[in-house]
């Protein structure tokens, strides 16, 4: 695994490890090769994700079903071209 990446918890607008300082391998189900490992979350990071997302979640659930839908879409685009593919999402 030494060739392998590792991933963090993204809490409150930053990446940091779990409480625990455990992690979790990837496994590759058609190798069954770990090629990734992640950060594993204790029931203290859970609540401070969810505390940190509560202002995002009020302010996106005020937005209109189109307008997420929009930058839903907007979203899967960008990802799209930053990964190479060419993705054509249903408008």
């Amino acid at each position: 695994m030494s060739n392998a990446t590792s991933y963090q918890l993204f809490i409150n607008s930053r990446w940091r490890a779990g409480g625990s300082a455990a992690t979790l391998p990837v496994i590759n189900p058609a190798t069954e090769m770990v090629f990734a490992s992640v950060a594993s979350a204790t029931i203290p990071d859970l609540d401070e994700a969810l505390a940190s997302a509560e202002p995002s979640r009020k302010a996106w659930s005020s937005r209109s079903a189109k307008d997420r839908g929009e930058i839903l879409v907007a979203a899967a685009e960008i990802l799209a071209t930053k990964v190479g593919t060419a993705a054509n999402p249903v408008r």
